[in-house]
């Protein structure tokens, strides 16, 4: 990875912290990756909570939009990562908080060619 790459991810990672952004992921593993590389916002593993709690994804949003009025959804970027991050968007976008998509698509660019997990977040980028 290229280091003006790795600087911008830098950043991104600095202005998640700093703005309190919550994150929504798919699993335990995601969480790990992200607090790996230094995010320390509240980071939410829909498939677990909703797994774990018995609920369903409208429970899930309930509880997560109580929680934090900005997210960002850091779903994996294969073909079922994006069909959860549409689901998860349609959900939010009915409730009243910000939603950074804009954000998840730089993430995306960043790490085109890199990784389509974001598990991968940490064998790409070392913080």
């Amino acid at each position: 990875m290229k280091i003006d790459k790795v600087d911008e991810i830098r950043n991104l990672v600095l202005m998640i912290n700093q703005e309190n952004i919550s994150i929504i992921v798919e699993g335990r593993n995601d969480v790990l990756a992200l607090r790996e590389i230094g995010i320390n916002t509240n980071i939410y593993p829909v498939k677990e909570i909703v797994r774990n709690n018995k609920c369903s994804l409208v429970e899930f949003i309930e509880y997560v939009s109580k929680k934090s009025k900005k997210f960002l959804i850091l779903t994996d970027f294969d073909d079922e990562g994006k069909r959860i991050a549409k689901k998860l968007a349609s959900l939010l976008s009915q409730r009243n908080v910000s939603l950074q998509s804009s954000l998840r698509k730089r993430i995306i660019r960043l790490m085109k060619k890199q990784s389509v997990t974001i598990e991968g977040f940490k064998k790409v980028f070392c913080y």
